[in-house]
């Protein structure tokens, strides 16, 4: 099978999971989370956490851990999800489209956004602790539990305070300043960075990855999140809008002093390439059939959306 028909059917499988957390209709916040997770995107982290416990499971008949692995799945993509929809609030980044289609607040309005980001980062949680139960109903000796414990603790430790919200913290706070090349990258490193962190390791831990393992994944993850973040910064200003789905220049408008910024054009590219052989020199270290994830890996780098 060829990467590109491997991909869209990793999507498709993806696409059926989210479906099935996102079917309930009695509310005006339920419509509105149905509505931004069921907006497309990439579905790269649930895609990266699927095939990284694909990667590290052994027994390929594991069916009973598979279902943890895919709830985890569903609850990464709905905190991207929530993540994006406060990003787009008026208060934040004050976008109206996104995937070319209107942002949730413009669809719903700027209190319906807060509520809907609000709800799905709630609803992870709560997709989670079911998955942590069914883990614990295995009669496994408690191995699929301690392996969605583990994933769980890295998952909430990456979207959390010290992890993505920091890095929204500081790109908040610096709106009109450069940060210079270390403290933009340690931005870029906790805003974009953690929910590939977190795709990642928590993928490769219910899958059964050693620590060491880990570190690599970690490695992979933190290099990827850069050079997905500097070729954003990059598409931003030399990007068709209609293949973006979102206006191009928003940084300038937002006043956002990016890597664009401050390297230039060329550099950012010969940069963005370098992270991305860093991240799939950690991922081949681990001597694994890794080949559709490094695939990936070249993909986003030449993406145009």
């Amino acid at each position: 099978m060829s990467f590109e028909a491997d991909l869209k059917n990793k999507k498709e499988y993806v696409e059926s999971i989210l479906e099935r957390f996102t079917s309930e209709r009695g509310s005006v916040t339920d419509e509105a989370c149905a509505y931004s997770v069921g907006a497309g995107g990439k579905r790269l982290r649930p895609v990266f956490l699927l095939s990284f416990y694909e990667l590290f499971n052994e027994n390929a008949d594991d069916k009973a851990c598979l279902e943890v692995a895919e709830s985890f799945a569903a609850a990464l993509e709905f905190i991207h999800t929530y993540s994006l929809v406060h990003d787009d609030l008026p208060d934040m980044d004050n976008d109206l489209l996104r995937r070319g289609k209107p942002t949730t607040h413009a669809k719903y309005g700027a209190a319906m956004g807060i509520l809907c980001g609000d709800a799905l980062l709630n609803e992870a949680f709560v997709i989670i602790a079911g998955a942590l139960n069914k883990a614990a109903s295995f009669n496994d000796g408690g191995k699929c539990f301690v392996r969605a414990a583990k994933a769980f603790k890295i998952m909430a430790e990456c979207a959390g305070r010290k992890g993505m919200i920091l890095g929204q913290e500081i790109d908040v706070l610096n709106e009109g300043k450069s940060l210079g090349k270390e403290k933009l990258l340690k931005m870029y490193e906790l805003k974009t960075s953690k929910l590939l962190v977190a795709a990642f390791c928590a993928g490769a831990a219910l899958g059964g990855a050693n620590d060491e393992e880990l570190a690599l994944c970690e490695k992979a993850a933190v290099n990827l999140g850069i050079a997905f973040q500097i070729r954003d910064d990059i598409l931003d200003v030399t990007g068709d809008e209609a293949k973006l789905g979102k206006p191009v220049n928003s940084d300038e408008k937002n006043d956002k002093r990016t890597y664009v910024f401050e390297a230039g054009l060329e550099k950012a590219g010969s940069d963005s390439k370098e992270f991305t052989k860093e991240a799939i020199g950690a991922i081949k270290a681990l001597n694994r059939n890794s080949g559709f994830i490094e695939s990936l890996m070249n993909m986003l780098l030449e993406r145009e959306s």
